[in-house]
């Protein structure tokens, strides 16, 4: 049962104000009753003022009697201590009673105190402590010989005597309430949502196995930032892929960790023995890792968290900045001593004039953040915003004050977001960016936009407030009223009266003459009036359209090459990635040209090589990993749709036509290295699944011909490769490497093709539709040719009965431990039409 409120000095004093000659103890019981209401128990003072229930004085009851002896003595004595008729919950450590007493069947009384199991409490405050050392803990009731031994030994060399018990600490330590009031800044509850994170849960080794041709990612991390995806879009530039590689300065040998793909940090000192951490750059070692990793890893995904977690990243963010654009900060430290050739490539550099309320400044950026606008602002695209966060409201408005681009890189990426509101609109991307109305060659044609746009903006604020003037009225008290609703409500009162005036008994045609004389007039002028005004807002909303129009006509500016041949050449950039959520991701890849590309011309070309993916990371679905072709088209909707707070990244064609080289022979080994630990989950994992289920697999007749790996499929020729090596490394055990396994496979292959080729020299032509030979119906699957047997492995020259397969064969030819590989001598054709 919650206690009454506490009234404050303020009720007390509005009490006495009114009600002088009450005691501030009645005033305080007369507050409390009443919720702490000055009004209400003022109100009961005057209704029943000569109430003695709040008073605390003789009137009041009294019962001392009940606290006394039968001679009147008051029983309250200092050495009885009070005690409350239900006894405490928990007894603490003195659960047991002295001798052979039971559990009381009723509170103590007060004349037992040494018979309540509550007298053994001892009082451990300090104050008790100091009066009586014999309730300590740690009191023995004297020095023992012992202690007095070692004392006199202590002394006799000369040394401190010895202390017992804790004689000072700096430790905080949790415990019962010891003071009457507590500060609620110290002692405040802390919300346990402020330090919950996600947990990422990976998947078994067989979802996370990389599918062939589908690019490799870095999986979103529990923290709210996007440095995976970031450097999942990096690493299919050609050029900021070489640049992170940095095939000058590779070290022998980059550890290993088994969870590393996971997160997990490699330790190269334990690795290298002679290696020196404090001269070397951990940041440029690990995105040296992630970008060997997204080259040749086995795995559909990795991690960024070790990059995230390097105390060099940390150290570089500030208190407006993101962990994406600390990563680069840190890894730019390495090559400023370098040079600034390789900076320049991925950092663009903004330049600000000096003014008059502030100095020149130059800041460099590798990720520009920008901010979506609200719904009535004029800003549509990529461009619009760009302008506004360079060019705050268009200003400023002098050529030689304006803020540009003193240096743009190869690769510029920008981060947008909404900032937390959700009623701001998203902008329209482009597929490709054009930089130049923002560099210093296009300040002057950019000024001139600026200077049209802040016109005709100033024009849509004059037709508002035409609009505005003949839309609302404003009263004498200063509210506004719309003026059609004010019209409206005056045609509605003359109908009205007339409607009264029909009421009326007297006769209809003095009725209507009467009506007509007092509104026709009235009536007329005021459908007069609102059908001109309604005529003037049309027109103003169509030049306010059409101003708007010009001022998305403008927005155009570098927006699109010019077809016309002196037209200036305008540097294109591509979009190469975009990130939506933190769990979905959009690649751009540029594979190897094709032979059908080598007749197309340039821009052909390029479309052709261009494929976008899709990648999607949702740890708690059955399927976590999802990664799919999409289409340009669909990403750029996407970016609009998707979410609010997304990240680009542009790249020029020098950035993309740069070549792509292999790895280097030691980061290489590094990714063969995790490959090899990829693999042994994996065998462990095969290992449980063959202890858990059969190791013959039936043939359906109704499974897919076409799948991948199926037996129809193998032996048309369409064998799968890495269905293959999976099962080669299961025979020849999970102790030997893919290497010997792959050499053993071709040993034995070579070794059966030498013997088929001695013994029959003829060929068997697989893939010919059995149906369909010489009109006829036939079961078996393969043709004889030159009247050769049927299967090549039965000696030639013997006669041979027409065989069938049915699904009963097959079963042995189906186990996993018998699998048969398509003979040399086969020669693959396709179906016949």
């Amino acid at each position: 049962m919650a206690g009454f409120p506490q009234p404050s000095e303020q009720n007390i004093l509005d009490f006495l104000s009114i009600v002088p000659d009450v005691s501030r103890e009645e005033v305080i019981a007369r507050l409390k009753h009443h919720n702490c209401n000055a009004e209400a128990a003022v109100g009961e003072y005057f209704d029943n003022g000569s109430s003695t229930k709040y008073r605390l004085d003789n009137d009041r009851w009294d019962d001392t009697a009940f606290n006394s002896d039968r001679n009147g003595t008051s029983n309250n004595q200092s050495n009885i201590p009070s005690f409350n008729i239900h006894g405490p919950d928990e007894m603490g450590p003195f659960n047991q009673f002295e001798g052979a007493m039971g559990p009381p069947t009723r509170p103590p009384s007060r004349t037992s105190n040494n018979k309540s199991p509550m007298s053994r409490v001892i009082d451990m405050t300090d104050a008790s402590l100091a009066a009586d050392p014999s309730t300590s803990q740690t009191y023995g009731g004297g020095q023992s010989d012992l202690d007095k031994a070692m004392a006199l030994s202590l002394q006799e060399a000369g040394l401190p005597p010895q202390q017992s018990g804790v004689t000072s600490t700096n430790e905080v330590h949790f415990g019962p309430a010891t003071r009457t009031q507590y500060d609620q800044d110290n002692w405040a509850m802390v919300p346990i949502g402020a330090s919950v994170q996600e947990i990422i849960l990976d998947p078994e080794p067989a979802q996370r196995k990389r599918d062939l041709d589908a690019p490799a990612f870095l999986r979103p991390s529990a923290e709210n930032h996007r440095l995976g995806a970031l450097f999942t879009i990096y690493h299919e530039i050609p050029l900021v892929r070489e640049i992170f590689i940095h095939r000058k300065n590779v070290l022998p040998d980059y550890g290993f960790a088994r969870e590393w793909w996971a997160g997990a940090a490699i330790d190269l000192v334990y690795h290298l023995p002679n290696y020196e951490e404090e001269l070397d750059s951990t940041v440029h070692r690990e995105i040296q890792r992630l970008m060997a990793f997204l080259d040749k890893t086995e795995r559909s995904y990795g991690s960024a968290d070790v990059l995230a977690n390097i105390p060099e990243v940390r150290k570089s963010m500030s208190s407006d900045s993101d962990l994406e654009a600390a990563a680069m900060v840190a890894w730019r430290s390495v090559y400023e001593t370098a040079g600034q050739d390789v900076i320049d490539k991925l950092f663009s550099r903004g330049f600000a004039p000096k003014q008059e309320m502030s100095e020149e400044q130059t800041k460099l950026f590798t990720l520009l953040e920008l901010g979506l606008p609200y719904p009535d602002e004029l800003l549509e695209t990529l461009y619009d915003i760009a302008d506004d966060a360079l060019w705050p409201a268009l200003t400023p408005l002098d050529l030689d004050a304006s803020p540009y681009l003193s240096h743009i890189a190869e690769v510029i990426a920008f981060q947008i977001s909404a900032d937390g509101d959700d009623s701001k609109k998203a902008v329209d991307i482009p597929a490709i960016w054009y930089p130049d109305r923002y560099l210093e060659t296009g300040r002057e044609a950019a000024l001139e936009m600026r200077i049209r746009k802040n016109e005709i903006h100033e024009k849509l604020q004059r037709l508002e407030e035409q609009e505005r003037r003949l839309t609302t009225y404003e009263m004498r008290g200063g509210k506004e009223i719309k003026v059609k609703d004010m019209l409206d409500a005056c045609l509605q009162h003359d109908q009205a009266q007339l409607e009264k005036d029909r009421n009326a008994n007297e006769d209809s045609d003095q009725i209507l003459s009467r009506s007509s004389s007092k509104t026709a007039t009235l009536s007329s002028e005021l459908r007069k009036l609102v059908a001109n005004i309604d005529k003037k807002l049309i027109a103003l909303n169509d030049e306010k359209e059409k101003a708007r129009q010009t001022i998305k006509d403008l927005s155009k500016l570098f927006t699109e090459q010019s077809a016309e041949a002196d037209a200036r050449k305008l540097r294109k950039y591509y979009l190469r990635g975009v990130s939506t959520t933190k769990n979905t991701t959009y690649i751009c890849r540029r594979a190897e040209p094709d032979l059908i590309d080598m007749d197309l011309d340039k821009e052909g070309a390029s479309s052709k090589r261009d494929q976008w993916w899709r990648i999607n990371f949702e740890s708690s679905a059955e399927n976590p990993v999802t990664v799919e072709k999409t289409t340009e088209d669909k990403v750029l909707v996407a970016a609009k749709t998707e979410s609010k707070n997304i990240t680009l990244v542009y790249a020029s064609e020098a950035a993309m036509d740069y070549p792509w080289k292999p790895l280097p022979d030691d980061l290489e080994a590094f990714v063969n290295r995790d490959n090899g630990l990829f693999k042994a989950e994996f065998a462990e994992d095969e290992t449980q699944t063959q202890l858990q289920s059969p190791g013959k697999r039936k043939f359906d007749e109704r499974s897919d011909q076409g799948s991948p790996g199926s037996p129809t499929d193998r032996w048309n020729g369409n064998t799968d490769h890495e269905n293959n090596a999976t099962m080669i490394e299961r025979e020849m055990g999970s102790n030997k490497s893919w290497a010997d396994a792959k050499a053993a496979s071709q040993s034995l292959a070579g070794r059966l093709a030498d013997d088929d080729s001695k013994e029959n020299k003829q060929e068997i032509l697989v893939g010919l539709d059995p149906f369909q030979i010489n009109g006829q119906s036939s079961g078996q699957e393969m043709q004889e040719r030159s009247n050769m047997p049927m299967i090549a492995g039965l000696p030639s020259g013997k006669p041979t009965k027409q065989a069938t397969i049915d699904s009963m064969d097959l079963d042995e030819v189906l186990e996993d431990d018998k699998i048969q590989e398509p003979s040399p001598a086969v020669k693959h054709v396709g179906f016949r039409g």
